[in-house]
């Protein structure tokens, strides 16, 4: 029997598809490397390393990240700290963030295939799908939104397969829904928003089935949609899980949140400027069947209204909707009638090649910033010159990074909105940073209990205009500092007690 050559060549091309995926999420961190720099992408990572390690070290005292409030682990720490047993935490973050990205791009596949989507339309749907740098951040960078959305995604994948519907299949498609049941009563233990999305789609998943179904199919189904909704419930009812929405840039304002979303104007979590262009184009497109439409058009705005409350951080699950469109777009562009094929073909690589540079940019930016290897060195010798009970002056930025590398406490992190006494905290850290005089200073640092400072290049950018200018002015005073570490990117400076 001769081999199907149509078969043959959607096997090539999804074989294809992995390759581009694995080459896109290992591009950031190799690009990192090649630049000696062996820390891990984004401050936020070395957070949910913390708290991963306290799951492994249970032991250990109080966790500098968890001394002054209550940080909720979710399952994606869990894992992660099973993972870190394995192969160490920061290169087990790596391989499970590059696991859960292939598997979730695979599934993302999968559940578009069930919509009785072409294999060309796939592709088209993949393709702005893995080169945005949203989809980049959420598999590179050590978070839990990369195991929830892969939760989500097998719970939709696991309740759409059905088989055959024989004795010896139909337990499969049982199975299968039941599992999806338990995917979102895991994700309902995130958050509140999750359990809030796990009931949303939970619900969706019930009316859609209800157009589609005879009444006894459609109660069957209903069982099932109704027990997700309890358990996601429950879940959060039991766990009470508290946001861990440690590292994103929270705007009220659609005026500041324009600049941050798009990764062109320099946003670290943001979509490019010609993803954002196919999908007002796809969106355009499917408005010719709006009634089929309905219920994505009323999730991505509900979503979109969240990122008043939530952040940038919701464009993680807001991608897989919007990409769905990019590619209709995309579709679009292809399918239209032009009186010039050569205008056309042009204009499709101007668009693909908007999308390359995007993303290219966006991976050098991420792999360019975040914590240096300088700092890293520095912050294991002010590790071993200092006490446990030694407080670190540093940016918020940068707080997450000594409280890991460092294992010492800092007066502020990424998480600085947790504090109970945020207010004075914040007044302490602008004092200290342009004090008034020599005398206020000394106060505040003994005050606060800080016997070292971290300044990199960043902060001196940030904070100061010159070196004639707050804080700055004062390091030269060898009574009062002694410098242990410098470097082009980073100094630390000891405080000196008479």
């Amino acid at each position: 029997m001769k081999e199907n050559p149509r078969y043959d060549r959607k096997k090539v091309f999804v074989y294809v598809f992995i390759a581009v995926t694995l080459m896109v999420l290992l591009a950031p961190v190799f690009i990192r490397w090649m630049l000696g720099n062996e820390t891990l992408l984004g401050e936020e990572s070395y957070a949910h390393l913390m708290l991963a390690e306290s799951r492994i070290q249970e032991e250990r005292t109080i966790h500098p990240i968890d001394e002054r409030r209550e940080f909720f682990v979710t399952p994606y720490h869990r894992l992660l700290a099973f993972t870190g047993r394995i192969f160490g935490l920061e290169t087990g973050s790596l391989i499970l963030g590059l696991l859960l990205g292939l598997l979730s791009s695979l599934l993302f596949f999968l559940l578009l295939k069930h919509l009785d989507i072409s294999l060309t339309e796939r592709l088209l749907i993949m393709l702005p799908f893995v080169l945005s740098p949203v989809f980049i951040y959420l598999f590179t960078t050590p978070n839990p939104h990369s195991f929830a959305v892969l939760l989500l995604l097998l719970g939709a994948y696991l309740a759409t397969k059905t088989y055959a519907h024989t004795g010896s299949e139909e337990w499969l498609t049982l199975a299968g829904k039941l599992t999806a049941v338990i995917c979102l009563f895991l994700v309902s233990m995130f958050s509140l928003f999750h359990a809030g999305l796990a009931i949303v789609l939970a619900l969706w998943y019930g009316i859609k089935k209800g157009r589609e179904s005879k009444k006894r199919a459609w109660m069957s189904e209903w069982v099932y949609v109704l027990l997700a909704v309890a358990l996601s419930i429950l879940a959060f009812l039991i766990f009470k899980p508290t946001g861990y929405y440690v590292y994103y840039q929270i705007e009220h304002s659609l005026a500041t949140l324009i600049p941050l979303s798009i990764s062109d104007l320099g946003a670290y979590l943001g979509f490019g400027a010609f993803s954002l262009v196919l999908l007002g184009i796809g969106l355009y497109e499917s408005w010719k069947n709006k009634k089929q439409h309905l219920m994505m058009y009323l999730l991505i705005i509900t979503l979109f209204t969240l990122v008043f409350w939530y952040g940038n951080t919701i464009f993680f699950y807001l991608l897989w909707l919007a990409a769905y469109y990019m590619g209709l777009g995309l579709t679009a562009l292809r399918n239209l009638y032009w009186r010039f094929t050569l205008l056309k073909n042009l204009t499709l690589l101007v668009v693909i090649c908007g999308l390359l540079f995007s993303t290219i940019s966006f991976m050098n930016q991420t792999a360019q910033g975040g914590a240096t290897q300088d700092m890293k060195e520095g912050l294991e010798i002010l590790q071993g010159l200092s006490r446990t009970d030694d407080v670190v002056l540093t940016s918020h930025i940068n707080g997450f990074v000594v409280e890991y590398l460092a294992k010492r406490k800092v007066l502020l992190d990424g998480a600085f909105y947790t504090i109970p006494n945020l207010e004075e905290a914040f007044e302490a850290s602008y004092r200290l940073f342009y004090p008034p005089d020599q005398q206020t200073l000394t106060r505040l640092l003994e005050q606060h209990h800080i016997q070292f400072i971290v300044i990199d290049k960043k902060m001196k950018e940030d904070l100061w205009n010159s070196k004639k200018q707050g804080l700055l002015v004062y390091l030269d005073n060898e009574k009062l500092f002694k410098r242990i570490f410098t470097s082009s990117n980073t100094e630390i400076w000891q405080v000196q007690r008479g």
